[in-house]
């Protein structure tokens, strides 16, 4: 069972960080609370909220890239999305998009591709 000075806890919180006034937002959250624990029907069990989020379930090896580090000798395993990039732009008014990584072995930048 929550505990009266939880709820109070909890209250004081969401008070805290909403704009309006407090004393309605603090009183309002414990009044709420109250009465969704009592509607709920039981004081022992507040049920999970479902999520309809994406979720990860594995991660495909197969989906993982390799460079060697020239100068260090790491071989570095990474996905696309860890890629750090950047715009290069060029004396005759062409851009490039930059790939980058941080190698783990040495710290060092490394340019992974270049696009562009």
């Amino acid at each position: 069972m929550i505990s009266e000075k939880a709820i109070e806890a909890l209250a004081d919180e969401y008070a805290q960080e909403e704009n309006s006034c407090y004393t309605n937002d603090y009183y309002g959250f414990i009044n709420g609370f109250k009465k969704a624990v009592e509607l709920l029907g039981s004081k022992n069990e507040i049920p999970q909220i479902k999520t309809t989020m994406p979720r990860v379930i594995a991660i495909d090896k197969a989906a993982e890239k390799t460079y060697t580090h020239k100068k260090c000798g790491a071989i570095i395993g990474y996905y696309e999305s860890e890629l750090k990039d950047y715009k290069k732009d060029h004396y005759d008014g062409s851009t490039s998009i930059i790939y980058y990584l941080q190698c783990p072995n040495c710290g060092e930048d490394v340019v992974v591709k270049s696009v562009g």
